[in-house]
């Protein structure tokens, strides 16, 4: 899974390459998270499967008063847009959702960026901060003590 998952990856980085060296910024339709997560909450009434989902921001959005120490502040903000529409797509969703900035500020330590400058992911310590702050949602919709 791995090796396929970082050779898929190193695909898809390459496609993107192509289209921003050719000028073009792809744009996400204004529609396409309300319409996946209305396809999600459909399959979960239909299958009775409870779903919880969690808004993972950029990783320069853990804290975004820390941004623009790491992108310019254009991609700052839409970033910060984004991420926006994110919540209000799952926060009118019906589903049950945990903000991940929420739980990154909670930490104490909320700005995870890797490394490698990859506003995208997680660092191994952002994973743990994530399993942390979802313990307690995920216990309490299994019905856990």
């Amino acid at each position: 899974l791995v090796r396929n998952s970082a050779m898929f990856r190193s695909i898809q980085a390459a496609k993107l390459a192509r289209v921003l060296a050719g000028g073009h910024t792809p744009e996400i339709s204004e529609t396409w998270y309300t319409d996946q997560i209305a396809a999600l909450r459909v399959w979960s009434d239909k299958t009775q499967i409870p779903v919880l989902t969690v808004a993972l921001p950029d990783h320069t959005q853990a804290d975004p008063s820390q941004c623009t120490q790491y992108l310019a502040e254009k991609d700052c903000n839409d970033q910060e847009t984004a991420y926006a529409r994110i919540r209000q797509a799952l926060s009118q969703s019906g589903l049950t959702w945990v903000d991940g900035q929420q739980i990154y500020a909670s930490s104490g330590r909320p700005h995870f960026m890797g490394g490698d400058r990859d506003s995208g992911h997680p660092t191994p310590e952002g994973h743990r901060v994530l399993a942390r702050g979802l313990q307690p949602v995920v216990e309490k919709m299994l019905g856990a003590k």
